[in-house]
């Protein structure tokens, strides 16, 4: 399987559990829960990203082009994903948060924070006050 993101390969193929904290923690934990669970025994392949922007397409190798073809699919299938209404979790999916209807998804942590933050609150004063 090639990559382009070393800290998810080593954590999908080594060691390292995923953290809410990665920008990419919901795929690489459904990734993981996919490669575990296959009859196929996957290898992780790190691939050099945005090969696009510094080499014509014919002088990519196939790994590259895959990677761009990946880069594609999943920016639509995300977007798919934010905007499925149901409340369906994809399989190996760690949970699917929602927050005024939209998903939370890539840093949970970081995200979270900026919500609970940008949301007002009154005191017992009965003024606003950013929490």
């Amino acid at each position: 399987m090639g990559c382009d993101n070393k800290g998810a390969l080593s954590s999908t193929f080594g060691w390292r559990r995923p953290s809410p904290r990665w920008a990419c923690y919901d795929i690489v934990s459904m990734i993981r829960h996919h490669t575990h669970n296959s009859p196929i025994t996957w290898e992780g392949h790190h691939v050099k990203g945005n090969q696009d922007e510094k080499k014509d397409t014919d002088d990519l190798d196939d790994w590259e082009v895959a990677n761009i073809l990946a880069h594609k699919d999943a920016k639509e299938e995300r977007q798919l994903y934010r905007e499925r209404s149901d409340e369906s979790i994809l399989e190996g999916a760690p949970w699917r948060l929602l927050h005024n209807g939209e998903v939370i998804s890539g840093n949970i942590e970081s995200t979270l924070c900026e919500l609970f933050t940008k949301e007002k609150k009154y005191n017992n004063d009965g003024k606003q006050h950013l929490v």
